[in-house]
């Protein structure tokens, strides 16, 4: 599963690999993304934005078995610019980010309205 966040206005995402317990101990396996260094950790922090990311899990008895390729995508950082609309008018100009904008005005909501 892959989870996006944001931090100081910088896309964040986590990516946490489930195996069914009840058919492998958890504790005898290992997780590596992009053939990259193994780690006991199946949660995976900021991986870079980029397409055909795979993460291969190995247990201890040696057998492996990788993910199908994911993307993630790169987001750009939100950017707000004021401009004058009509009169008595501000118009809101945003950029970044994904999906649809929400805006208010002094705590008052406007919905998707930038004006």
């Amino acid at each position: 599963a892959v989870e996006f966040g944001c931090s100081n206005n910088t896309s964040t995402n986590t990516v946490t690999v489930t195996v069914d317990g009840t058919l492998v101990d958890p504790a005898d396996l290992d997780y590596s993304l992009n053939n990259g260094t193994f780690q006991t950790s199946n949660v995976f922090v900021d991986v870079p934005a980029g397409t055909g990311h795979t993460i291969t899990v190995r247990h201890t008895n040696g057998c492996e078995k990788q993910t199908l390729p994911f993307d993630i995508p790169q987001y750009d950082p939100l950017a707000v610019v004021l401009e004058e609309g009509g009169f008595n008018e501000i118009v809101a100009v945003t950029t970044g980010g994904s999906g649809d904008y929400e805006y208010t005005l002094n705590g008052e909501p406007y919905g998707s309205t930038d004006t």
